[in-house]
C-alpha cells in the first residue's frame, strides 16, 4: 500500500512538473472583460461553489486557475481605461500597474475597450509618446515600469475583442514596439470567433450574429457571459503557456 501511495505521490509530481503553470503567480489586468460584468444574468451561480477560488467570479482568469492550480490576481476594474483621462482615479496608467505584486510570474494586459472612441475616445497619440493622457503613452509607461521592475515575468497582450479600430491596431504597434506577445481576439482569425469583433471583416454576418446571441450576458448586457468566459479560458490558457 505505502509502495502505491508513493508511486502515485511521484506520478502527481511528474505531472505538475510538466505543467508550466503549475502553481505560478498571475496578476491578470483590465476592465470589465476581465473582471466579469454579470449584471441581471439568467445564470443562478455567477460564482464558483466549491474548490479552489470558490465565491470568486465565473471568469476566465479563475477558469484557467483552477484547472493549473495557479495563485491568480484578478487586477482587473470594471470601466477602466489604462489612458488617464482625469475622469476617473482608477485608470490603470495611474498608478494600479505599480500595485502589482512583485513576485508575479505572469501578468497579461486587457485593457482598450473603455479607451475607445465609442466610450472614452482617448486620444490615440504618437507611438513615442511618454505622458499617459494618451493611449500610446499610458503604453509606455506601463510596458516599460513592467520590463524594468519585473525582468523575469512573462508579460502578455489581450488585444481584446469589444474594442474598435484604431485602439487595437495601436495594442499591437506598441506590442510589437516593446517585444510583448499580444493575443489578437480582435483580429486573429486563428483565435476562436468571439462576440463584438469587427475586425474580422471576412467573418460572415451570421457568425457574428450567433456569436452575439451565445456570448453574451443578455442583449442590455452584452459584457461575456460565464458561457463565453468559460469558452474563451481555453485558448487564453493555451496562449499563456506561450509565454
Amino acid at each position: 500500500m505505502d509502495k502505491r501511495i508513493d508511486e502515485l505521490t511521484k506520478l502527481v509530481e511528474e505531472l505538475k512538473a510538466a505543467n508550466v503553470l503549475w502553481g505560478k503567480k498571475w496578476v491578470a489586468c483590465g476592465d470589465s472583460f476581465t473582471e466579469g460584468d454579470f449584471r441581471d444574468s439568467p445564470e443562478t451561480e455567477l460564482t464558483f461553489t466549491e474548490g479552489l477560488y470558490a465565491g470568486k467570479k465565473k471568469v476566465y482568469p479563475f477558469f484557467i486557475g483552477r484547472r493549473n492550480h495557479m495563485e491568480v490576481v484578478n487586477e482587473a476594474k470594471c470601466g477602466s481605461t489604462i489612458t488617464d483621462l482625469g475622469t476617473r482615479k482608477d485608470s490603470f496608467s495611474i498608478e494600479r500597474y505599480k500595485l502589482i505584486p512583485k513576485d508575479a510570474d505572469y501578468i497579461t494586459l486587457c485593457f482598450g475597450i473603455n479607451d475607445d472612441e465609442r466610450h472614452q475616445n482617448s486620444p490615440i497619440g504618437k507611438i513615442e509618446d511618454t505622458d499617459n493622457t494618451t493611449f500610446y503613452g499610458a503604453w509606455n509607461i506601463v510596458l516599460e515600469y513592467l520590463i524594468t521592475n519585473y525582468p523575469y515575468a512573462k508579460i502578455g497582450i489581450i488585444v481584446t475583442n469589444g474594442c474598435a479600430f484604431p485602439h487595437t491596431e495601436a495594442m499591437r504597434r506598441v506590442a510589437r514596439k516593446w517585444a510583448i506577445p499580444y493575443l489578437d481576439i480582435a483580429g486573429d482569425y486563428q483565435v476562436p470567433m468571439m462576440h463584438r469583433v469587427e475586425e474580422k471583416t471576412e467573418a460572415c454576418e451570421t457568425v457574428k450574429k450567433l456569436r452575439m446571441q451565445q456570448f453574451v450576458v443578455l442583449p442590455s448586457n452584452p459584457h461575456p457571459s460565464i458561457k463565453a468566459h468559460e469558452y474563451e479560458s481555453t485558448f487564453i490558457e493555451n496562449w499563456l503557456r506561450s509565454l
